[in-house]
């Protein structure tokens, strides 16, 4: 593994010779304030709306040009000492944080819709069998691929990432769930028939030829990892005395600790950071706590499964009267993933009216997660059944 990576990060430098030690955030943030005195002026404010790693641009930003900055929005928050102050590593442990919570939303949703609307719930699921039907289709996924190799048409891995994926948007769980029956039914079933097996198959791969007999079970572009790969080390601290031991040794106290479901996947770009071949030319690492020209607004949902609300709740914090917070009740990734009236609102006053929220709010969601016969499941319908559960749980047999 250190000689890949190594061999990784020989090639990319070798590929960018010119360029790879300015793609850092510093860099990006000063583009942004060239781009922005170009086009409205240098005595004019920047206005910024950052989302995910939107949101470090965000924090190098504000905290860069403090005098700069106008109306501001930091939305689904990374945690800006983590990335630019800790070894790269080790936020994956903290970004992962709440994807239990969202993943147990998707479970509770899916046993409430019932099997008329989520395709893996039965008729008295509750949310412990809709978790634990999905854990046994990865184990069953596990032990194909051992039994198949690369002839494997599914792998635990490729499920896992269909499912993390889905958990940012629940918009989609819908389609996830109908997803994951049909990687069970090609699991189970080896009488199915060809053309139900590419039906199947349409549903889980889009986009792949499904009349191949090249078996790709692939569809992910590299390039996009790479160039986050170099973002994301470019901005990291040196770590001379981080191995690849420590890296897994730390992926798998995640994956026993913090996402059980989730920290297996060890996608974050910060695990090449230990044998990355550059640094960013320039490295801002803080200070993250500038009084700034303007007061911001920080946006955290209850359940986000890459940017837990935690992470927003410190960024807010530490900017203290520079900032107001808006703790949004939802699953998924940033403030997109559900619509809420409450946060529309604040965020027209912002940037229409130039109108703050005189302090931290609260904001709910009506947006429907699964269709129901008898009521829509919606993140309220779901808080009121785990409420129940754990009201009868606690009553005496």
């Amino acid at each position: 593994m250190d000689t890949l990576l190594k061999e990784l990060g020989r090639r990319c430098l070798e590929y960018s010779p010119d360029t790879f030690q300015y793609i850092g955030t510093a860099a990006v943030v000063r583009d942004m304030i060239a781009l922005h005195d170009v086009l409205e002026g240098s005595d004019k404010p920047l206005n910024f709306w950052g989302v995910s790693y939107g949101t470090v641009v965000g924090s190098y930003f504000i905290n860069m040009f403090p005098d700069r900055v106008g109306q501001v929005v930091l939305d689904g928050v990374v945690d800006p000492v983590y990335w630019a102050n800790r070894p790269a590593h080790l936020l994956w442990d903290v970004s992962v944080a709440s994807s239990e919570d969202t993943f147990d939303g998707f479970c509770n949703a899916c046993a409430l819709a019932g099997p008329s609307e989520c395709a893996i719930a039965k008729q008295n699921s509750t949310a412990a069998s809709i978790r634990q039907w999905t854990q046994e289709l990865l184990d069953k996924a596990y032990h194909h691929k051992r039994q198949f190799g690369s002839a494997a048409q599914v792998t635990s891995a490729r499920i896992r990432n269909r499912l993390f994926g889905a958990m940012y948007s629940p918009s989609s769980w819908p389609s996830i769930a109908e997803v994951l029956a049909s990687y069970s039914d090609l699991l189970s079933n080896t009488t199915i028939s060809t053309k139900a097996r590419r039906t199947e198959e349409r549903i889980i791969f889009p986009g792949r030829n499904t009349n191949s007999t090249e078996n790709d079970t692939t569809v992910d572009d590299p390039a996009f990892d790479y160039s986050f790969q170099g973002i994301t080390c470019a901005d990291a601290i040196d770590t001379v005395n981080v191995t690849t031991k420590d890296v897994f040794d730390m992926i798998l106290s995640t994956a026993r600790n913090v996402s059980p479901t989730f920290g297996p996947l060890w996608g974050d770009a910060g695990f090449f950071c230990h044998h990355w071949p550059v640094r960013a030319v320039e490295r801002y690492t803080g200070p993250w706590n500038k009084t700034l020209s303007s007061t911001i607004i920080v946006i955290g949902n209850e359940a986000d499964p890459i940017t837990p609300l935690i992470s927003a709740k410190k960024l807010a914090d530490a900017l203290g009267d520079s900032a107001v917070l808006i703790e949004q009740d939802d699953y998924g990734h940033s403030s997109l993933a559900m619509h809420s009236n409450c946060t529309v609102a604040a965020l027209q006053n912002y940037f229409v009216h130039n109108k703050l929220p005189t302090q931290d709010i609260f904001c709910g969601t009506n947006q429907v997660l699964f269709p129901a016969a008898g009521g829509d499941v919606t993140k309220k319908t779901v808080d009121r059944a785990k409420a129940a559960s754990k009201v009868e749980a606690r009553r005496p047999s």
